[in-house]
Parts: C-alpha cells; sequence; structure tokens
C-alpha cells in the first residue's frame, strides 16, 4: 500500500496536489458564467514502454475503474494518448457504475466524440467525450470501459500501481455487464480524468488531518484511511482544485 502521512505544513504536498487535479485541462478551475468544468477524478499517467508487450496485438476491451468525489449530473471523460508515439484508436467507450469487480449496472451509456462512436487520438494529445447526462453520486465508482482494436501501441499512457482492480478482457465488451476471460491490472490506461459541471462555487478543499492519523490516497475496494470529499462553498482561487481529506485513525 502506498500511503501518505499529511504534515501540517506540507505546502510541497498541497502544491502537488493541486496541479494533479488541475493540470489536464491547463487551468485552474476557471469559472465560466454560472457553471464550469470540475475534475472529480483524475490520474497523473505516466510512459511505460510496449514494444515486447502485448497490448494492441489482439483487440480488447479495458474497464477502468476510478472512485468520485464531486458529484454532478452532466460529465464527460478526458482520454489520453500525451505519452504515446503513435495515434491511440479507441473503436468504441461506454460509462456505468461499478458494482463490484468488472461488473457494472446494465444501463450503460455510449460515449461519443464530436458525435461519433470512435476517435482517434494524435500521438501527445488528449481528447475529451462529448457530455453525457448522468446522475453520478459523490465517492461512487466509476466504470469506463474503452475497446481497442488491433494496433500498434509502442508506448503506454498510464497511472501505474493505482492500487485499484481494473480489468482487460479480449474482444469488444464494453457493452457487457460482466467482463468474460478478464486479466485484473492495477493500473488506469488511457485516461486521466472525469469532469462534472458542477456551480462555479464549487471546488475542491484540503481539510487538517487529525493529530496522529494516516492519511493514504485511496488504495482499494476495502482500505481507504481517507475519502475525498467535495464541498460547494466558495474557495479563493488559487485553492480551486485541491481535494478535501475525510482522515481516521487506523485501526
Amino acid at each position: 500500500m502506498y500511503s501518505l502521512t499529511l504534515a501540517g505544513r506540507s505546502t510541497r504536498w498541497v502544491i502537488s496536489i493541486l496541479f494533479l487535479f488541475a493540470a489536464h485541462n491547463g487551468t485552474i478551475a476557471q469559472q465560466q458564467g454560472s457553471m464550469h468544468w470540475v475534475g472529480t477524478w483524475t490520474a497523473a499517467p505516466v510512459a511505460i514502454d510496449n514494444s515486447n508487450g502485448t497490448l494492441g496485438k489482439t483487440d480488447f476491451t479495458i474497464r477502468n475503474i476510478v472512485h468520485t468525489s464531486l458529484p454532478g449530473k452532466l460529465a464527460r471523460a478526458v482520454f489520453t494518448n500525451e505519452m504515446g508515439t503513435k495515434p491511440l484508436t479507441i473503436g468504441a467507450a461506454r460509462v456505468a457504475l461499478s458494482t463490484s469487480g468488472s461488473q457494472v449496472l446494465a444501463d450503460s451509456r455510449s460515449l461519443t466524440f464530436q458525435g461519433k462512436s470512435s476517435v482517434t487520438i494524435p500521438a501527445g494529445a488528449k481528447v475529451f467525450s462529448d457530455s453525457f447526462a448522468m446522475s453520478l453520486p459523490a465517492g461512487s465508482n466509476l466504470a469506463i470501459s474503452l475497446y481497442l482494436p488491433v494496433q500498434s501501441i509502442p508506448v503506454l499512457t498510464l497511472h501505474a500501481f493505482a492500487n485499484q482492480s481494473n480489468y482487460t478482457s479480449p474482444g469488444d465488451q464494453t457493452a457487457s455487464a460482466s467482463l468474460t476471460n478478464a486479466i485484473e491490472s492495477d493500473s488506469w490506461h488511457f485516461l486521466s480524468a472525469i469532469e462534472v459541471e458542477a456551480p462555479a462555487s464549487a471546488a475542491f478543499r484540503l481539510t487538517q488531518r487529525p493529530p496522529g492519523s494516516l492519511c493514504s490516497m485511496r488504495v482499494s475496494e476495502e482500505i481507504a484511511f481517507c475519502t475525498m470529499r467535495s464541498v460547494l462553498t466558495p474557495a479563493p482561487a488559487p485553492l480551486a482544485g485541491l481535494i478535501a481529506m475525510s482522515c481516521r485513525k487506523p485501526a
């Protein structure tokens, strides 16, 4: 388990969390009228060599499981090929609330990209899906499934060691409620953020930890000493994008 202990003046950690939640759109919670897009979940992708790997040699489905913070009724996904050296084609993508393991609720929604069901992301780039209507509670588990046809992927863009169960399976199983022949992975592949439309006052804040408590980013379905908490009160613009964490002492 990878954990973080927060000191009272851990300024550098605060700054790193700020940029983790804001860097995917290159801005820190810009207010755009009465509503704006706010990250409810985000990752920190890195480059992983796949020149001798198996991903891309056959068509396959990736089901990323993420944990939301801020609730919303309108959302969008951010897919990334920022570390890639070749274009990445996503043949299909769907989103649904996760139940357990690779299983999701049956009412999954198809994601589109400027009205199209597939998209090719240039090397070094990312794309936003079209917005989709969905009642997304705070603290929910969301499954984002993407189908990748056969293609050359020399470098993977992923968040390694996520300590979250994600899944790969053969063929296009994006619409399946439960994946067959699924292989578990602890990395988030080609996904960098989930955003929700929220009031202009919506932000994240970092809360003070209780003395002696151990804080950790979400590490699994079973273990989390800290959970992200969203707030809808105004926050100073430089702090918008920080997460709020509810901590407890480890048992």
